[in-house]
């Protein structure tokens, strides 16, 4: 009896830390005019933007890929450290309104441990 109690909190523990953990991983979603998009220098600025309680400054950014798709050709375009490059700036400059930008695969390492993470993804549509 108390073996089978115990698998089954064991069990449900895993459950609830495997869903926590999905969760953690689903890209956070925001809209975004072209012009404040446009307007920041980096990811810091983005993150904050969308979430003014989340704090960058635990984290050395590393690299970030921007993704979108314009006229049915898929863009990808990598940066490394916070700031957005102008090849960034010039696909987002070029994407209509409707347009979905993936920020993915972002890189950084937490300054407290040395240790790298990957950082949430973000996806944006592009408002005007």
């Amino acid at each position: 009896m108390k073996k089978a109690l115990f698998t089954s909190i064991f069990l449900f523990g895993i459950l609830i830390i495997s869903n926590a953990q999905e969760q953690d991983r689903k890209p956070s979603r925001q809209n975004i005019s072209k012009v404040e998009l446009i307007s920041m220098n980096t990811i810091v600025e983005l993150y904050q933007a969308i979430d003014p309680a989340t704090d960058c400054s635990l984290y050395t950014f590393r690299s970030f890929d921007l993704i979108l798709n314009l006229d049915g050709v898929e863009f990808t375009e990598t940066a490394y450290g916070t700031s957005f490059s102008q090849k960034q700036k010039n696909l987002i400059s070029k994407a209509p309104t409707g347009t979905k930008i993936f920020i993915e695969h972002v890189s950084a390492v937490e300054k407290s441990t040395g240790v790298s993470k990957s950082i949430i993804n973000l996806l944006i549509k592009i408002t005007e």
